[in-house]
């Protein structure tokens, strides 16, 4: 469930364009409407690529949003990260088994948040499938399937309701020896909602955050717009057509997060294992192209993207319905027929392909 992957929104508010340098790097700088709008170039964080953009009275301003924002999302990193050793979330995999693991409270309320989303979702939703990917990672490096010895042994050490949480002192425990978190299903939303929470500290006036698949555009958008213009892309054929648009979505002080298979994946012989990882079935989901979710905050629609990835169509459709949220699934090869919650038609600005179906509206 680890988000390295490119979470495929394709983004038509964002230049394409690769930059990583130390600091903030700015690629575009103009006026509009006696505002300054700032946009960084994409710099390397949580795995994948990050890139704000910062409307301020000033150029000054905006510059100093950005550094703000990209502040917020290295220090996420740094905290959450499931590769780096010194990170929060290593220590507690090396220890949490043998004692409690004291970690930061940004650290703790993620886990926290991840606890309650897999009690929303029936246990689809599940940070603790750490032994699970990296069975899956092995088995793209051999080429070989694991048996389903290996697959229930990993099994064993998955389920969040093995974690056990102390709020007074901040800690976390593990239940079962091997176990391990990963937060690349909602972490990297957290961290984009604490770096619009910076740049807006920072003077911003409008902005958008922007880290693989998962955005923030809040205030003010650039060119007059009343809204900022986003990019849904098309997975038919996304391998071969990175920029083909499937919608246009109109985004203002809302989040966006796609998730899907059609980039990021292990490749088994012949077989295709997603990133994302059924904690149910033990190995890839399979039920989407692609899940895009809507929501106030990145971290909700980080957290719904991937429960609803994993879970039966019906039964993701009414969690997002009853969070508030807007979803569009993208089913898999060869119709790519697509759903829209009771909520979604409201944010899309065109209609390109007419192989979708309706879901009622809820009532």
């Amino acid at each position: 469930m680890y988000d390295t992957q490119r979470r495929l929104a394709s983004i038509i508010a964002v230049t394409v364009g690769l930059g990583f340098v130390l600091g903030v790097l700015v690629n575009q700088l103009w006026k509009d409407n006696g505002l300054a709008v700032e946009k960084s170039a994409n710099q390397k964080v949580m795995g994948t690529f990050a890139q704000i953009t910062a409307v301020a009275a000033d150029s000054n301003t905006a510059h100093k949003a950005i550094v703000a924002g990209f502040g917020e999302l290295y220090r996420v990193e740094r905290l959450m990260s499931y590769h780096d050793a010194n990170s929060e979330v290593s220590a507690v995999n090396r220890q949490a088994f043998s004692e409690p693991v004291r970690v930061s409270g940004d650290t703790f309320a993620v886990v926290a948040e991840a606890v309650k989303w897999y009690r929303l979702s029936g246990g689809s939703f599940d940070v603790t499938v750490g032994p699970l990917v990296d069975l899956w990672k092995q088995a793209g490096k051999t080429n070989q399937m694991p048996d389903v010895n290996a697959i229930a042994l990993a099994e064993s050490k998955v389920g969040s309701d093995k974690l056990i949480l102390d709020a007074n002192q901040l800690t976390i425990k593990f239940k079962v020896d091997g176990m391990r978190i990963d937060l690349g299903a909602i972490a990297k939303g957290y961290s984009v909602d604490l770096a619009v929470a910076a740049m807006k500290k920072a003077g911003a006036k409008g902005g958008l955050v922007v880290a693989g698949g998962d955005l923030l555009a809040f205030g003010v958008a650039p060119e007059g717009r009343a809204f900022w213009n986003v990019g849904l892309q098309d997975p038919c054929g996304a391998e071969n057509e990175v920029d083909k648009v499937l919608h246009t979505l109109k985004i203002k002080d809302k989040a966006v997060t796609t998730s899907g298979n059609y980039f990021r994946y292990a490749k088994v012989g012949q077989t295709h294992i997603s990133h994302i990882i059924d904690p149910n079935t033990g190995t890839g989901a399979d039920r989407f192209s692609s899940v895009t979710i809507i929501a106030d905050t990145a971290l909700k629609a980080d957290a719904l993207s991937t429960a609803v990835s994993v879970m039966k169509p019906s039964a993701g459709l009414k969690l997002v319905e009853e969070s508030g949220c807007a979803a569009i699934l993208i089913g898999t090869a060869p119709d790519y027929v697509t759903t829209y919650s009771s909520k979604a038609r409201k944010y899309i600005s065109n209609k390109v392909l007419d192989n979708s179906k309706e879901t009622k509206e809820s009532k």
